[in-house]
Order: structure tokens, then C-alpha cells, then sequence
């Protein structure tokens, strides 16, 4: 059996690689997004990495318990829920970079007349 800080891991990189995901697919299959919805899919995101951050706790802590002697005390390692802690922190910060990139662009592009925007991103 692979050791616990490595399944971890393989989850907290599971999580930012579903995050960068669905932001690219989120970009590339609708029309600009606009503040408000970029705002409430972003929300919806951050809601999706949270609940996924609690089931995990929940079952690490359900399987500490379950696999405790009854005549033992219950010893759950911490450093694996601050593991989980780190790599949901970069999630949701990885949600809040792309969010404010995506606005960003999108305000540069709406204030841009037609047609002055190289491929560089540069005004002719």
C-alpha cells in the first residue's frame, strides 16, 4: 500500500489540475464571461474544492476511528490535514489568479476599439 502523504499529494495535485481544467474549458467552449458570472463560476469552484476538503478530512478522520482499538486512544496524524490544507489553499488561490487574469483580460479587450489588438496583445 502507497504511503498516506503520497496519496494525499496525488489528491491536492488531483484537485489543482481539475481547478486549471475547468477554468480552460469554462474559457474555451462559451462566449466571454462576463464580472458577475465570472464571479459566480468562480464562487461555484472555490464551493466544489471546499466540499471535496471536508469529504477527505472526514473520511481520514472516519477511518482513524474505525481502525482504532477500543482500548487505545485515537492517534490521527495532523500533518496529513495540513497537507490537505496546503494543497487546498493552492487550489482556491489558483482560482482567484485565473479569476482576476480572466477579468483583467476581459476589461483590456471590452476597452480596446475593434480591430486594435495584435496577436501580441499589443495596440497598432
Amino acid at each position: 500500500m502507497p504511503h498516506p502523504s503520497i496519496v494525499l499529494a496525488l489528491f491536492g495535485v488531483a484537485i489543482w489540475v481539475y481547478v486549471v481544467a475547468r477554468f480552460c474549458r469554462r474559457l474555451r467552449r462559451s462566449p466571454a464571461m462576463l464580472p458577475p458570472d465570472l464571479y459566480a463560476f468562480s464562487r461555484r469552484l472555490s464551493r466544489v474544492v471546499y466540499a471535496w476538503l471536508y469529504a477527505l478530512m472526514f473520511v481520514r478522520l472516519s477511518i482513524g476511528i474505525l481502525c482504532a482499538a477500543p482500548d487505545r486512544p485515537i492517534q490521527i496524524p495532523f500533518d496529513d490535514f495540513q497537507g490537505c490544507l496546503a494543497w487546498g489553499v493552492l487550489a482556491i488561490v489558483t482560482i482567484h489568479v485565473l479569476s482576476a487574469a480572466c477579468r483583467h483580460f476581459a476589461m483590456n479587450t471590452a476597452a480596446a476599439p475593434g480591430g486594435t489588438i495584435q496577436a501580441n496583445g499589443q495596440l497598432r
